[in-house]
C-alpha cells in the first residue's frame, strides 16, 4: 500500500496537479473482496454529515438512487455515468467513517471487470481528482453553511436577548409614568388634605367656644 501511495502522489507531481487534497490510493477490503479504492478525509464534519453530502453528490451525477447496505455500511451507485473516468457506465461503491474531529471517505471505482487505479489507468486520475474535487468543495460548503447557522442562531439569540430588554424598558418606563401620575394625584390629594384640615381646625376651634359657652350656661343655670 505503501509503494501504491508513493507512486500515486508522485503521479499527481508530475502531472502538475495543484489539489486541496491528493486522494490516498491503496487496496481495501469491501463487499466484493479486497479492491484498489481511493481515500479522502473531511475535517470538521462528522460522518453522518459526510454521509448526506455524499448521497446528494452522487445523485447529482446522475446517479439517481444511491442506496447504503445497512450490513456492510457501503453506499452503492449503480451504473453511474462518468464519462471522464470511463466510456461504460460504473459502479461506485464508499464507505464513510469518523476520523478523529472529522470523517474518511473511501471509494472503489468497478469499471467492469477492472477497478479504477492509477497504475491500469493512468490517464483517469486527472478527471477522478477534478471529480472527487467537486465532492470535498461541497463539503466545505456545507461546513461554511454550518458555521453560518451557527452564527445566525447567536444572532438570533441576540435579537431576543434586545426585544426581552425592549420591552422591560418599556414595562419600566409605565411604571416610572404610573409612579408620576400617582406622584401627582398624591400632591393634589395633599393639598386638598392640607386645606381640610384648615377648615376642619377652624370647625374644631368654633366648635370649642361653642361647647365653653354652654358650660357657662350650665354654670349659671346651677
Amino acid at each position: 500500500m505503501k509503494i501504491l501511495r508513493l507512486t500515486f502522489c508522485l503521479m499527481f507531481l508530475a502531472l502538475g496537479w495543484a489539489s486541496a487534497q491528493t486522494p490516498m490510493e491503496g487496496k481495501r477490503v469491501m463487499s466484493l473482496g479486497t479492491n484498489n479504492s481511493f481515500s479522502i478525509q473531511v475535517d470538521s464534519l462528522n460522518a453522518k454529515e459526510v454521509e448526506k453530502l455524499w448521497m446528494d453528490f452522487l445523485k447529482s451525477n446522475n446517479i439517481r438512487k444511491p442506496e447504503k447496505d445497512r450490513k456492510t455500511g457501503e453506499i452503492f451507485g449503480d451504473n453511474a455515468s462518468l464519462p471522464s473516468l470511463s466510456a461504460n457506465t460504473i459502479d461506485v461503491y464508499a464507505t464513510v467513517n469518523e476520523r478523529g474531529a472529522g470523517a474518511e471517505v473511501a471509494v472503489w471505482f468497478d469499471l467492469g471487470g477492472a477497478y479504477l487505479s492509477s497504475y491500469d489507468h493512468a490517464d483517469k486520475i486527472p478527471a477522478l481528482q477534478s471529480w472527487l474535487d467537486g465532492f470535498l468543495r461541497n463539503t466545505r460548503i456545507r461546513k461554511v453553511e454550518i458555521e453560518l447557522e451557527g452564527q445566525e442562531t447567536v444572532l438570533k439569540d441576540l435579537n431576543k436577548e434586545f426585544a426581552k430588554l425592549q420591552k422591560e424598558q418599556e414595562n419600566l418606563e409605565k411604571t416610572i409614568l404610573d409612579a408620576e401620575k400617582k406622584i401627582q394625584e398624591a400632591k393634589k390629594d395633599l393639598e386638598l388634605n392640607a386645606s381640610s384640615q384648615k377648615t376642619r381646625t377652624m370647625e374644631i376651634e368654633n366648635q370649642q367656644k361653642m361647647v365653653e359657652r354652654v358650660k357657662e350656661k350650665l354654670k349659671r343655670i346651677n
